[in-house]
């Protein structure tokens, strides 16, 4: 049974262009329970995230996980999770986004001498349900230990 709501009636006349009407669209469905599953990603991301890279505290001597707030604290969302280490740091980070843009990415952030920040991505992956998620996450602490490992081999 399609049901039509008030907000969709609108979209569908051409009132909901806007960006007003579109926010309105989702605070409609947000108060009649039509919210996405969004809510359940972000609960999990940072307990999925520690799970899967505490390998790095164990074999590589980085301290963390440390949360870092997300400045906006509004969509689109951001949560990322910090493992630093002297001059070097892991960032995992759970973005989701307009248009569908819901990923996970690793970052590799060194400092040299000088202060200069190098960015390096190791892996991302797609996050549009918790499954996607948990398998990017599984993935990229892989590469996360590929990266390292190969950092640390006496050829490098």
């Amino acid at each position: 049974m399609d049901v039509l709501y008030a907000a969709d009636a609108d979209v569908r006349r051409g009132l909901g262009r806007s960006a007003t009407r579109s926010c309105d669209l989702v605070t409609n469905r947000i108060k009649i329970g039509q919210a996405w599953n969004v809510d359940v990603r972000l609960k999990s991301f940072v307990t999925e995230a520690a799970g899967r890279l505490d390998l790095l505290c164990a074999e590589y001597g980085f301290t963390g996980p440390e949360v870092v707030p997300d400045e906006a604290g509004a969509y689109p969302l951001l949560r990322r999770v910090r493992y630093q280490r002297t001059g070097l740091a892991i960032e995992i980070s759970l973005v989701l986004s307009y248009m569908g843009e819901e990923y996970v990415a690793t970052e590799l952030v060194s400092e040299d001498g000088s202060g200069s920040v190098r960015r390096t991505q190791i892996g991302s992956g797609t996050a549009h349900t918790g499954y996607q998620m948990r398998r990017a996450l599984d993935r990229q602490a892989e590469a996360v230990r590929s990266v390292l490992r190969d950092e640390s081999s006496p050829h490098s």
